[in-house]
């Protein structure tokens, strides 16, 4: 009758998690600066419950009617289901960036200033392709901020 797919099962299924890991981001941040609101918690909770849950039944709906075209991009045919990966896709996107940027303010607030120093560092050398600048640019740039350097393990 109809095969289920995969790949934007698996698609959702990580959106969901970024949802998740997202909420629980934003919810530590408003912790630490004393700012937790209980009610943008459950808010929070409830939008990823009801995005998973309209994911689920958009999905379903677009396996019982698979040749269904809801629209049209560049004359390109576009049915129910291959409109629902395309969003997926875009929503992995803005929540991935959105969690990733999450974390490095989080790093930034541990480590302080001179890691996002040591991390432009590291990405203006590895441009021009030298690793061995790369070390020595973050050995300077600790030795330069009073800090000990790292410690190897």
């Amino acid at each position: 009758m109809f095969t289920i797919d995969i790949v934007l099962v698996k698609i959702a299924l990580s959106l969901v998690l970024l949802i998740c890991a997202n909420i629980l981001l934003g919810s530590m941040n408003a912790i630490l600066a004393r700012q937790f609101d209980k009610t943008k918690f459950v808010n929070g909770l409830l939008k990823g419950l009801v995005v998973a849950l309209a994911i689920l039944l958009v999905y379903v709906a677009g396996l019982l009617v698979p040749n269904i075209v809801i629209m049209q991009i560049d004359g390109q045919d576009v049915t129910l289901v291959m409109a629902l990966s395309m969003l997926l896709v875009a929503s992995l996107l803005f929540y991935g960036k959105e969690n990733i940027g999450k974390i490095a303010s989080f790093i930034n607030a541990k480590f302080g200033d001179n890691t996002s120093k040591t991390v432009n560092n590291y990405i203006e050398n590895k441009e021009n392709g030298s690793i061995n600048e790369t070390f020595t640019a973050i050995r300077a740039s600790d030795r330069s901020s009073g800090d000990e350097p790292p410690s190897t393990i």
